[in-house]
C-alpha cells in the first residue's frame, strides 16, 4: 500500500492524526522525486492532501491546497482534462461547506464548459455541476431564505 494510500484510508476511517502526517509526507516525496513542474503525482499528492485538511475542518488550507492542485493539474493537462474537472468540484463543494455560495457559483460557472467538454453535454457530470450552479444561485440571491420563512 502506498504512503498516500495509507493517509486517505486514515482519513477515510476518521483517524486524521495519522492522515495528515501521512499525506504531506506522500507530497513532499512527490515533491522530491519527481519536482515541482509536469508531476501529476505531485497534482495528486496535492489534492489528497486538500481532502485531509478539510476533513479536519482547516477549510482555509483545504481551499489554498485544492486551488494548487487544481492549478497543476490545469498546466500539466490543459484547461479542459476531466482531472481538472475533479478539482473544481471539490472546491465548489468545499464552498458549499462553508456556505461560500457566491465562490462555488463562480467556480461552477467556469467550470461548466470543462466538465462539458470532457463528459458531454448530456452526461451526469454535467447534470450534477447544472444542479449545484442552480442551488449556488438560489442561495446568493436570497430563494433559498425565502423558501425557508
Amino acid at each position: 500500500m502506498t504512503l498516500l494510500a495509507l493517509a486517505m484510508a486514515s482519513a477515510g476511517g476518521q483517524n486524521l492524526v495519522d492522515a495528515e502526517p501521512m499525506a504531506l509526507r506522500a507530497e513532499q516525496l512527490a515533491r522530491s522525486l519527481f519536482g515541482e513542474e509536469e508531476s501529476i503525482t505531485l497534482a495528486d499528492a496535492t489534492a489528497a492532501l486538500a481532502q485531509v485538511y478539510e476533513l479536519r475542518g482547516a477549510f482555509e488550507l483545504a481551499e489554498k491546497t485544492y486551488s494548487f492542485a487544481m492549478t497543476m493539474r490545469q498546466d500539466i493537462l490543459g484547461p479542459l482534462h476531466p482531472f481538472k474537472t475533479l478539482d473544481l468540484s471539490s472546491l465548489s463543494l468545499l464552498y458549499f461547506r462553508v456556505g461560500a455560495y457566491g465562490e462555488a457559483e463562480a467556480l461552477l460557472r467556469q467550470g461548466l464548459p470543462a466538465l462539458t467538454a470532457a463528459h458531454g453535454g448530456d452526461s451526469l457530470a454535467v447534470a450534477n455541476a447544472l444542479s449545484l450552479l442552480a442551488l449556488a444561485y438560489a442561495h446568493t440571491n436570497g430563494a433559498c431564505a425565502d423558501a425557508l420563512s
